[in-house]
Parts: structure tokens; C-alpha cells; sequence
């Protein structure tokens, strides 16, 4: 019985090696038209150029390529809240405008900004959930060059918005620029930080309005947590330029983990809502 079993697959071998050796005699009983042959093998190599992704040498062209394939509907949203934030606060300076008053406009200043976080944040989530996700990589842009165009995109509008707000508050109130951008600055990386530490969270993420009920109170607490007369002392510009630098490096660090997340995959870019 163990002499049948071990000798079928030496049998089976054997017959393989005799069907080989049967094709390859009838391979050479075959004649080939050697200027056919050259024809075709021309013919599939102009093929496969015609067909081939060229890369666009112009980063101008590639750039507005790619802004085309964008969705630009959340963005002019994100337009439209700058430019709302500033309006409130030249419509805020009408009502308050003398020196005494100079703390209620920082404050509107520093709370303003922080819920333009908010566009970024949906920004991006939009980008991750649109349920096309699964194609990114096949197509000519990825998710992640799309997801970085968005977050470079909100950035710009978020520095420049806040940018105006300090000079605007700080030229007619008298304030210093470098303390007032501190003020400004430091709530407003800690919610980035906050909102975009959410984004890490799955159970988070997928959910709008459980992200929004989340970062709404944590705006407000952590709003509340900086207004502390003894934050604004000269002696205290330490502890705000400490914040700043730390605020940068976790908000890096964050960004660095979520596209490493896009990237392996396991953020899924598909829509469960």
C-alpha cells in the first residue's frame, strides 16, 4: 500500500514531463513568419507608449490639475467664515470701541478663530469619507494628495484670517502685535490639535455631529480655561511662546500620524453613515 502511494507522484512527474516534451516538439514543427513577428512586437511597443501615464512636467499645469478635481464647495464655505469672523469684528469694534474695552475684544479674538478649525476638520473628513476612497490608488490623484491639498488650502485661509484679526484688534486697540498673535495663536493650535487628535479616533471620525458634540464643549472649556488675569502679565510670555512651540510640534506629529493612517489603510475611505 505505501509502495502504490509513493510511487503516483514520481508517475505523475514522469507524465508531466513527457506532455512538455510533447509540446515542445510540436513548437518547433511550427512555422513563424519572422517580418510578422517584428511587425506585431513594433505594433504592441507603439501600443504601450500611446497608452502610457505620462508624468506632467509643469508643476503649474499639475497644480491646477489637481485643484480641478477638487471639491469646492466647502472651501468657499470656509471663505465665507474668515470672512464672517472679520466682519464680526469690525462689527464688534463699532460697540466697543474705546481702550477700556480692549479685553472683550481679545477675547473675541481669541475665541473666533478657534471655530475655524471646524472647516478644516470637515474639510478633510469629507475628502477620507466620500466612499471613493477605494479607487484613489488606480487614479491619476490620490487621496492623500487630495487630503494635503485641502489641509495646505485651509491652512492659507486659517493664516490669513488670523493674521487679520491680530493686526485689526491690535492697531486700534493699541495692543502689542507680538503678545496679542501669542494670545490668539495658542487657543487656536490647541483646538487644532484637539479637533485633529479626534480625527484619529474611529468611533469619532465617522460621525459628524458626534464630532461636533465633542469639540464644542472642549472649545468652550478650554476658551474659559485662558481667561486668567495672571496669563497676561509680562512674566507669563514664557509660558505662551512654551504653548505655541508645543502646540506646532503635536500638531505636526498628528498630521504626520493621520496621513501615515491614510496611507496603510486604516482610516477606510468608504462612507458607513
Amino acid at each position: 500500500m505505501n509502495n502504490k502511494k509513493t510511487h503516483r507522484p514520481h508517475q505523475i512527474a514522469s507524465d508531466a514531463e513527457d506532455i512538455k516534451a510533447l509540446f515542445t516538439a510540436a513548437d518547433r514543427q511550427l512555422r513563424i513568419d519572422e517580418e510578422r513577428r517584428e511587425q506585431t512586437l513594433a505594433l504592441l511597443q507603439q501600443e504601450t507608449r500611446s497608452r502610457a501615464v505620462r508624468p506632467l512636467p509643469d508643476k503649474l499645469l499639475l497644480s491646477g490639475s489637481l485643484l480641478r478635481y477638487t471639491d469646492r464647495h466647502l472651501p468657499c464655505l470656509h471663505l465665507l467664515g474668515c470672512i464672517a469672523m472679520l466682519l464680526v469684528l469690525l462689527t464688534m469694534g463699532l460697540y466697543f470701541p474705546t481702550p477700556q474695552d480692549a479685553g472683550v475684544m481679545v477675547f473675541a479674538s481669541m475665541t473666533l478663530p478657534c471655530f475655524l478649525v471646524f472647516f478644516s476638520v470637515f474639510e478633510f473628513r469629507q475628502i477620507c469619507f466620500t466612499g471613493m476612497g477605494e479607487l484613489s490608488k488606480t487614479c491619476f490623484f490620490h487621496i492623500r494628495q487630495l487630503a494635503a491639498l485641502s489641509m495646505i488650502f485651509s491652512g492659507i485661509l486659517n493664516l490669513m484670517a488670523v493674521s487679520a484679526a491680530i493686526i485689526l484688534v491690535g492697531r486700534q486697540w493699541k495692543i502689542r502685535l507680538l503678545h496679542l498673535g501669542l494670545y490668539v495663536l495658542v487657543p487656536f493650535l490647541f483646538m487644532q490639535c484637539v479637533c485633529f487628535g479626534c480625527m484619529l479616533l474611529e468611533k469619532i471620525r465617522r460621525h459628524t455631529w458626534l464630532c461636533a458634540a465633542f469639540l464644542l464643549p472642549t472649545a468652550v472649556f478650554s476658551l474659559a480655561a485662558f481667561q486668567r488675569p495672571a496669563l497676561y502679565t509680562e512674566s507669563a510670555l514664557f509660558f505662551w511662546a512654551a504653548a505655541l512651540f508645543a502646540g506646532i510640534v503635536i500638531f505636526a506629529g498628528e498630521m504626520k500620524l493621520l496621513f501615515a493612517k491614510l496611507d496603510k489603510g486604516e482610516i477606510l475611505c468608504t462612507d458607513w453613515n
